[in-house]
């Protein structure tokens, strides 16, 4: 332009546009770069001009384009310098917000983790204190452990003895995919581990959690050699502790290998601590369940030597007492012959005998009915309870009834005797307690169960009398009826008087148990 202009009309104002694109490029270089450019230019101008116009006007012109470009130079500079701060002043707050949304992020996430573990803890320890079934109790921790720690299978080993020096694999599992790990259970199932071996027997060692990383890898764990692939990697466990003694380890297993989580082995140590309380429970259980079966075999030997002896005696009166008495009634029959023509007072005196000794065999036969029934041993259970309703109703007077259903199902004697026993304590706390005037029996079967159902319509039974310690006789029904895998139901009946109906069982052998 100012090739072709006269000095007059080219006055180098347009040179400032040179700096517009440093500007607009936020190029602290550009902006010098330009702005020296167009100064140059602008000196140049006025040398290449075309002459024209006043000297003073065209250099005052010059000068104000150079101060010009100056000027907007420096503006575009110092607005630069105030974009790169900005920029900066964004970036560093961006860098802070970031900061602080990860450590927020962080820290929730450390929050999170510490209240599912306070959970865990608490939901185990209330477990741990409640009165469920143990094996229910145990399966419901290793469920929540594996929640958890969200590993997919977990599996309890217990101590084998007070020695604590061998596990014994249990059958308490939890399995998030069943049928995955079927492989590494079986071999679980079938490998105790010695103290030492294994993840669980290192812990049965120390006393302390443990992690294996990946299992398949470690020299240390036998049941990784015995197939190719076990299905697991990752593994961590905890001993049970009561006191210092580990009676059992929980061992838990990933599909992927996992490096240690202290924070995690730390809350099992915990854990292990708290689910000590619940086999101490099972400990004290058990040694009350061979208690109580002690006992109750004690009783059912004591109930077998007892009606040996009712046999013998009953046998021993039948056979020698009543014999005796039969021979001396003969004998003093043909005595009253002999004295017939004699002292008639003699004679009186001669039957006088004769009535007593008819007493007496009828006490006697009374007597060993009682102690062991022939029928009882001779015609069956039907027939002795038959017996025992119209011997009921003619000594006590109460109309009493008796309905057989067994449709002509044999039992053996024992069960037979058990049934036959509670039958007659039922029939004496009828007698001594109901006040009843209305007896039914019932003796029936089922598929699995013989059954003895006895209802009067006396003036009842209270739940109190029912559950009552005091109560030894229906005490000793329950017991008897245990014996034989069965049990004793009382209750009231709908329109008054009680209903008692035994169950034992038709098959198996007296170590089986029932529910009173």
């Amino acid at each position: 332009m100012d090739a072709l202009l006269p000095l007059g009309i080219a006055d180098g104002m347009l040179y400032v546009s040179l700096v517009l694109p440093g500007m607009m490029a936020q190029n602290r270089n550009l902006i010098i770069i330009a702005a020296v450019l167009g100064s140059v230019l602008n000196v140049l101008g006025y040398f290449f001009s075309p002459p024209g116009g006043e000297l003073t006007h065209v250099i005052t012109n010059r000068v104000l384009a150079f101060f010009t470009i100056c000027l907007a130079a420096i503006l575009c500079l110092l607005k630069n310098n105030a974009d790169e701060k900005l920029t900066a002043a964004r970036n560093f707050l961006e860098a802070r917000v970031q900061d602080r949304t990860t450590e927020l992020r962080d820290s929730n996430k450390r929050l999170n983790n510490e209240v599912d573990s306070a959970k865990l803890v608490k939901a185990i320890a209330m477990a741990s204190n409640e009165t469920r079934a143990i094996d229910d109790t145990l399966s419901f921790c290793i469920e929540r452990v594996c929640k958890f720690a969200d590993w997919p299978l977990g599996h309890l080993y217990l101590t084998e003895d007070k020695t604590a020096t061998r596990l014994i694999p249990t059958g308490i599992w939890h399995v998030r995919d069943p049928g995955k790990f079927d492989v590494f259970q079986k071999i679980t199932v079938d490998t105790p581990l010695e103290i030492g071996v294994g993840l669980p027997g290192r812990v049965l060692s120390s006393g302390e959690p443990e992690w294996i990383i990946d299992v398949t890898k470690d020299p240390n764990f036998p049941r990784a050699k015995q197939v190719k692939d076990i299905g697991v990697k990752a593994g961590f466990a905890f001993p049970i502790l009561i006191g210092p003694e580990v009676v059992g380890v929980m061992e838990f297993f990933s599909t992927k290998a996992v490096e240690p989580d202290e924070e995690i082995l730390a809350i099992m140590g915990q854990i292990g601590t708290q689910l000590g309380r619940v086999l101490e429970r099972k400990q004290a259980q058990d040694q009350s369940d061979v208690s109580q079966e002690q006992l109750r075999n004690l009783y059912h030997r004591l109930q077998e030597v007892r009606e040996e002896e009712r046999t013998r005696t009953a046998r021993e009166v039948h056979d020698h007492l009543s014999q005796l008495l039969t021979t001396i009634k003969l004998e003093l029959s043909l005595l009253d012959k002999k004295l017939a023509d004699h002292n008639s007072g003699t004679q009186k005196s001669t039957q006088q005998l004769l009535d007593m000794s008819d007493e007496a065999i009828q006490s006697v036969k009374r007597i060993a009915m009682d102690l062991r029934p022939p029928i009882l041993d001779d015609l069956g259970l039907p027939e002795a309870i038959e017996w025992q309703v119209k011997e009921f109703k003619s000594r006590t007077g109460i109309h009493c009834q008796f309905l057989n259903q067994t449709n002509g199902d044999e039992m053996d004697l024992e069960r037979s005797t058990t049934l036959f026993r509670i039958f007659q304590e039922t029939l004496t706390n009828i007698a001594r307690h109901s006040q009843a005037t209305t007896v039914s029996v019932k003796l029936y079967t089922s598929k699995e169960n013989i059954n003895l159902q006895v209802e009067d319509n006396g003036c009842g039974i209270t739940a109190e009398q029912i559950q009552s310690l005091r109560s030894l006789g229906l005490l000793g029904m329950r017991e008897r009826a245990m014996v034989w895998g069965g049990n004793v139901q009382i209750k009231v009946a709908d329109r008054g008087g009680t209903i008692v109906t035994i169950n034992i069982k038709r098959d198996g052998n007296a170590k089986n148990e029932g529910e009173n």
